[in-house]
């Protein structure tokens, strides 16, 4: 497993400088500051990892130049992403965090073969971009998904659409 790579932070909030060498200290530091409106901050453990920020019903998503591939579902009270294929959620295998309703979310996976699944939620996607590589997006299972702009990057892009309800705004790079 790889280790984060250190990071150095200057705070200043409330008439206080805080400096920060490590990665677990930043992101304590930063749920602090910004309060609980910020679920959690973890840092990548290695490659191949995507990081998932949640607040107040909004996700963003951020790959890396990896193969990423993950599910996205909202059940029971929940919003779960699960990893496969070796990709892990801020550096877990499965990601979960208390939500209801519909879900804003913007996403960037970067570059490689990326796969995203989204099963049965309701999510409002501002942009969705893959980047470099063949990438795939599967949206099935009673899931209602709008798109503004879906960016499909170079490469040979999937959509597959199952028993559920899509639109898509604006696509780009998509043959």
């Amino acid at each position: 497993m790889n280790r984060p790579e250190t990071v150095n932070l200057t705070i200043r909030h409330a008439r206080r400088v805080v400096r920060l060498r490590r990665v677990a200290a930043a992101c304590a530091a930063l749920l602090w500051l910004i309060g609980p409106a910020v679920t959690s901050v973890r840092a990548a453990v290695g490659n191949n990892d995507v990081r998932a920020i949640y607040s107040a019903g909004t996700l963003l998503l951020t790959g890396d130049a990896f193969n990423n591939n993950v599910t996205l579902t909202v059940q029971g009270g929940f919003l779960q992403i699960t990893g496969a294929g070796g990709t892990t959620v801020n550096g877990l295998a499965v990601y979960s965090v208390a939500h209801a309703g519909p879900l804003a979310m913007t996403a960037d996976f970067r570059g490689g073969n990326d796969t995203l699944t989204i099963t049965q939620a309701t999510v409002n996607i501002s942009t969705l971009q893959f980047g470099p590589g063949d990438d795939t997006l599967l949206i099935t299972n009673r899931s209602t998904v709008a798109i503004t702009l879906l960016d499909g990057g170079a490469g040979k892009e999937r959509i597959q659409i199952s028993n559920s309800s899509v639109r898509i705004k604006t696509l780009q790079n998509i043959p």
